[in-house]
This record gives structure tokens, sequence and C-alpha cells, in this order.
């Protein structure tokens, strides 16, 4: 493996289960020192970490579509205005 971008290394935890995303996710948001931490999970849909709460795992929706582009700033800005309203 090469080189971390952000210069940090994740923890040893090994697997792709939820819990072992969310160590590994808790970890970087440490280390960054990050208030939130999103993680996306592809069609599992994605981890947010915010504060030291349990991680909220976020299912995604069927998409009858091909063109995936604009996908990451569409989940961005709804993961960004959610963060600042009430929205529940």
């Amino acid at each position: 493996a090469g080189p971390d971008p952000a210069g940090q290394s994740a923890p040893p935890e090994s697997g792709d289960d939820l819990a072992a995303t969310a160590a590994r996710a808790r970890h970087l948001r440490h280390r960054w020192e990050a208030r939130a931490l999103a993680v996306t999970l592809g069609a599992r849909g994605a981890l947010l970490l915010d504060g030291e709460g349990p991680p909220l795992a976020v299912p995604t929706l069927p998409v009858h579509g091909r063109d995936t582009c604009g996908a990451g700033d569409r989940f961005a800005a709804s993961a960004a205005l959610a963060s600042r309203c009430d929205c529940g």
C-alpha cells in the first residue's frame, strides 16, 4: 500500500463490517480533529459520525439511472444541510 494522502493511518481493526468501519472512521475523525465524518459505502449507503455518540447508518435508495455524475456533490450538500437544520 502507498502512503496515506492525509498523512494518517487507520487503526489495526480489520474487516469490512459496519463495526470495523465505524472504528476506523472514529479513529480518523479524532486524528483529523474533525467534528464529523461521513464514510460512503457504495450500494450499502453511508456511515455518519458526529460527536461521540453512536454512528448513524444511512441506507441508500434504489436509483433507476446510469449517470452518477454529481452524486457525491449531492450527498455532500444534503449532509451539510441536514447537519445545519432540524430535519428530523
